[in-house]
């Protein structure tokens, strides 16, 4: 898994909420590194801060989505804005949204609801 996200507050806490699985995290603090990382190695799953320092967490997206290696990587995205439209936005890009602040166990739940279906779809395929 990789998490784009630019508060280390909040990647510590993914790393907490994930210690006791066999997910293994790579942590970057900016969009132009986590991009760069799941388009060389692609990921499980993403977790992507819309609001990085250095490119919008949309530009990520939109980068992984043009490329067919990160085209169905499942990506959580999280976002402080609580508007319907980010939320819209994102289901068009197939990402799923989870709203800052959150917990933990919403977080992890979050998480291995979309590892599993990922799972599963791969079976079937």
């Amino acid at each position: 898994m990789i998490a784009i996200e630019d508060s280390p507050v909040l990647q510590r806490l993914l790393a907490i909420t994930m210690r006791d699985t066999s997910i293994e995290i790579e942590a970057y603090l900016d969009g132009s590194g986590g991009l760069e990382a799941a388009l060389a190695n692609p990921p499980d799953l993403i977790v992507l801060d819309l609001g990085l320092p250095d490119m919008s967490g949309w530009e990520v997206l939109e980068g992984l989505r043009a490329d067919p290696a990160t085209l169905e990587t499942p990506v959580v995205i999280t976002t402080g804005e609580t508007e319907g439209s980010v939320a819209h936005r994102a289901a068009t890009l197939d990402a799923v949204t989870l709203e800052k602040p959150y917990t933990g166990a919403v977080l992890r739940t979050t998480i291995q609801m979309l590892i599993d279906q990922r799972i599963v779809a791969e079976s079937l395929s």
